[in-house]
């Protein structure tokens, strides 16, 4: 389909399963070729393959929820890791506060596997580019 709207290059986005400890349970669900998966085999469970270990959106974006907390990302729900509220203290204070910043020394030193939004995230999985030709043999 997108060979036929003229686009040279497309995204993949690959299948994400939700309990990476079960593994023969999630095995059929993943693409044959293992080049697809974001996912690699450890000691009978899944664990992400990962181009680089830290998070680059700790530092460089900004997810506000509804009500002013200010959370790591996207994947963050029910403010489970909110860092503080921007309603009720200036964002540049909440921003580079000590929360985040604890945060961010966690993540960014080994502790992703700990936590468990960061465990599953795609944040440093390489890009499933394939171009036009490897999608028509």
């Amino acid at each position: 389909m997108a060979l036929a709207w003229g686009c040279d290059k497309f995204l993949f986005k690959t299948y994400k399963i939700n309990n990476m400890d079960d593994y023969d349970g999630a095995v059929d669900l993943l693409p044959d070729d293992t080049d697809l998966r974001r996912y690699i085999r450890v000691n009978g469970r899944l664990e992400m393959n990962r181009s680089r270990n830290s998070c680059r959106r700790l530092a460089y974006s900004a997810t506000v929820a509804w009500n002013g907390e200010l959370l790591p990302c996207c994947f963050s729900v029910n403010d489970f890791h909110s860092f503080g509220n921007v309603f009720q203290q200036p964002f540049r204070d909440v921003w580079r506060g000590r929360t985040i910043r604890e945060f961010q020394r966690v993540v960014n030193n080994g502790g992703r596997d700990r936590i468990p939004m960061c465990r599953n995230c795609t944040e440093g999985l390489k890009r499933l580019y394939l171009p036009p030709k490897l999608v028509c043999r």
